[in-house]
């Protein structure tokens, strides 16, 4: 369900945490703003919906990559590779590690796309509410604390 913002507490309600398992996660905001062109509105909404639509898949992937990159690296760089004389609990080890490094970097790396999104999504608001300030509408105070 799509949220109204047509008053600086809207906006303000916008860079609240919808809930504290989901912090990132944020309604589709529509600007209907008194006073403010149709048009520069629709530009606010559409930035605002970028980074909502943002879900850190993109930088979990690049991190899945960039482990899997750096482990194979490793093992060609320090000869790891051969196991003909590997005894099969320290490839099992081996093996795990890799997985727990995968799984690590996927997570870090959508931890990190999400994040990026939020501060983007709260940039964004922080710099509708000024501009609604020089715009000297009603409602919209001039001091702003990020």
């Amino acid at each position: 369900m799509p949220f109204v913002v047509r008053t600086e507490a809207d906006l303000q309600k916008l860079l609240q945490p919808e809930q504290l398992l989901h912090p990132f996660r944020k309604p589709q905001a529509l600007i209907r703003v008194p006073g403010l062109l149709q048009s520069e509105a629709a530009d606010w909404e559409k930035r605002l919906e970028s980074f909502r639509q943002q879900c850190g898949c993109t930088a979990g992937a690049v991190a899945i990559g960039a482990f899997a990159v750096a482990s194979v690296a490793y093992a060609l760089r320090t000869g790891s590779i051969a196991t003909d004389n590997l005894p099969s609990n320290s490839i099992l080890l081996r093996a795990g590690v890799f997985v727990a490094g995968l799984v690590l970097s996927a997570v870090f790396g959508k931890l990190l796309g999400l994040s990026v999104a939020f501060l983007g999504y709260r940039r964004t608001c922080f710099q509708l509410m000024k501009r609604l300030q020089t715009m000297g509408l009603h409602g919209f105070r001039i001091s702003l604390q990020q």
